[in-house]
C-alpha cells in the first residue's frame, strides 16, 4: 500500500505493515 496515496495519517496506515518502513 502506498502511504504517500494515502491521505489518513501514519497511524492508521502503520497498522497495514509496509509503512511501518517507511514511518521509520
Amino acid at each position: 500500500m502506498k502511504v504517500q496515496s494515502q491521505p489518513f495519517p501514519p497511524t492508521v496506515t502503520f497498522t497495514e505493515g509496509d509503512t511501518v518502513g517507511c514511518h521509520q
